[in-house]
């Protein structure tokens, strides 16, 4: 199983949140996406929190800062 697979099986639902957040879904697809009636989806849509939150619990590396590793270039 790929750590995507693992990821997506442990966030289960909030995977389908994650990935809708990283298109050009409108707050309110995103709130019905997470079982919320249209009217109120619009309210809630853009609250990501516990889906961002279930990643981070499950993988650290969602946590901190990536910097990029300095490479030296020969002369």
């Amino acid at each position: 199983m790929s750590f995507v697979d693992y990821l997506r099986r442990r966030l289960g639902k909030h995977a389908e949140v994650l990935d809708m957040a990283v298109t050009d879904a409108s707050a309110k697809e995103i709130g019905v996406a997470m079982g919320h009636a249209p009217a109120y989806a619009e309210k809630r849509g853009p609250s990501l929190d516990a889906a961002i939150d279930a990643l981070i619990e499950i993988d650290d590396t969602a946590r901190g800062e990536i910097l990029p590793v300095e490479q030296k270039i020969a002369a």
